[in-house]
């Protein structure tokens, strides 16, 4: 087995992305390149193959660094009706994680109670991760800051108490229930929620805290 590692700062790669700066898909460059390479052979003439480049790329917009790791091995690879051979299929994963692509109020979030911040921080950054179980208990958890000052012996009756403080309409009330409730699950039933579920319980905060 022959492995080889080498740096390559000439490629002017560009690729479109999400930008979690800009919030928007943004063209990249790479700006640097570490390349690791392996190549193997057997004595029945079967080959194998594999690609890693660990690269760092700059948005061109905001010029925000961050970084991606492209892979290509041949043993994943598809069939190319065209061609009649298999084509390795590359993966591509990028750092931070930027699936989520999230309404931030970062405007909003500043003028909170520091609690509330740091748990919207710490929520935001578990959806990034992918860690959507956490990030259920982290959206219960900032719906109980909000709620902290009734004297309510529940979370129950002090989103009930806030409801009637604020003049909270039913629809609003039940959004905010709504998410209690995606966190109680995460943590008694083990129901991980998923992406979509957890954006629009995002939303829902992002409108109560501005409002």
């Amino acid at each position: 087995m022959d492995s080889t590692f080498e740096i390559d700062d000439s490629e002017k790669e560009t690729y479109l992305t999400f930008c979690k700066k800009c919030y928007s898909d943004t063209y990249h460059s790479v700006v640097l390149n570490y390349k690791k390479r392996i190549r193997e052979d057997d004595s029945y003439g079967n080959s194998y193959r594999f690609d890693q480049d660990n690269q760092v790329v700059q948005c061109m917009g905001c010029m925000n660094v961050s970084f991606r790791v492209v892979e290509c091995c041949s043993e994943r690879s598809e069939y190319d009706d065209e061609t009649g051979q298999f084509v390795p299929c590359p993966s591509t994963v990028e750092y931070p994680f930027r699936d989520a692509k999230l309404e931030i109020d970062l405007n909003t979030i500043r003028y909170c109670p520091t609690e509330i911040q740091n748990a919207y921080n710490e929520t935001i950054i578990a959806i990034e991760n992918k860690q959507y179980s956490l990030a259920g208990l982290g959206a219960r958890l900032i719906i109980e800051l909000i709620c902290n000052d009734s004297d309510k012996w529940s979370l129950k009756y002090k989103l009930l108490d806030k409801k009637e403080k604020l003049n909270l309409s039913d629809e609003q009330y039940k959004m905010l229930d709504s998410i209690v409730v995606l966190g109680n699950k995460a943590a008694h039933k083990l129901i991980r929620p998923d992406l979509d579920v957890l954006r629009v319980s995002i939303c829902i905060i992002n409108s109560y805290l501005k409002n």
